[in-house]
Parts: C-alpha cells; sequence; structure tokens
C-alpha cells in the first residue's frame, strides 16, 4: 500500500470498536485496490469510498473484518499475478485453518479488470475452497 498512514485513517474514521462491519460478528476479510499509486497516494477515488462500501456491506452481513484482516493493492486492474496483497489474500484463504470464510470486496472488478479469466479463476478458487464472497453490488 502506497500510503499507509492515510489507509489507516480511513479505516479507523469507518471503524467501530475497531473493526469494519459488526463488532459481534464472524471474522471475515476485506480486499480494496485502486488501479494507480497515485489513487491511493491521494486519497482520491476508490480507497475511502471502497472502505465505507466494505463497512456497509460486512455490518448488513454481520462480518467482523479488524484491520490486520485488510488486504488492499495499489496496482493495476489488468492482472493480479503481482499484486502483492492479493497474493498474501489468496494464501490465507487457501489455508486448512484459515481466520475466517468470506471476503467482502466493494466490486467485482476490484479483483480484476479482465472479466473474461482473472475475475472468474480467483472466484471459482475461493468457492473451490469454501470462502464466500460478498460484493457492495452484484454483478
Amino acid at each position: 500500500m502506497a500510503d499507509l498512514t492515510f489507509f489507516q485513517d480511513e479505516f479507523n474514521r469507518h471503524s467501530t470498536s475497531s473493526v469494519l462491519g459488526d463488532p459481534e460478528g464472524k471474522l471475515g476479510y476485506a480486499y480494496l485496490r485502486v488501479s494507480t499509486s497515485a489513487q491511493a497516494e491521494e486519497g482520491r477515488y476508490g480507497l475511502p469510498r471502497q472502505i465505507a462500501r466494505v463497512h456497509e456491506v460486512a455490518a448488513k452481513s454481520t462480518i467482523c473484518i479488524p484491520w490486520e484482516m485488510v488486504y488492499a493493492d495499489d496496482h493495476s486492474g489488468f492482472q493480479f499475478a503481482d499484486r502483492p496483497e492479493l497474493s498474501k489474500l489468496r494464501s490465507e484463504y487457501c489455508q486448512t485453518e484459515r481466520r475466517a470464510d468470506v471476503v467482502v470486496i466493494e466490486y467485482i472488478d476490484r479483483l480484476s479488470r479482465n472479466a473474461d479469466w482473472h475475475q472468474g479463476f480467483l472466484l471459482d478458487e475461493m468457492k473451490q475452497h469454501n470462502v464466500q464472497t460478498l460484493f457492495w453490488k452484484g454483478f
């Protein structure tokens, strides 16, 4: 993440009892992505909106997302193999003894803008590992 201080401030602004969503809910992960480092550094466009929407979905679905279970990248939307936070999330949810069984994401294109292959691959991978995906806005 380009500017962790800004991101932590946005997380704190939306969090309740230091979590996004429902503090009493079941644990979940969040994945956020902006297209460029500049968008993350300037705090424009995506991150504040995505955090707010992930918080909204998590609260409605009784999901609790602590800071250490938020994964966010500031890389291009056309590749997913080189996104370090997505790679960490994928490693996490593929484990047998993972911390959660749900990932909250604003839109499907936050996974990747490549609908022909990347999105389906990632969604199928989560499904194969019995990980539920929740979106702020369905597709």
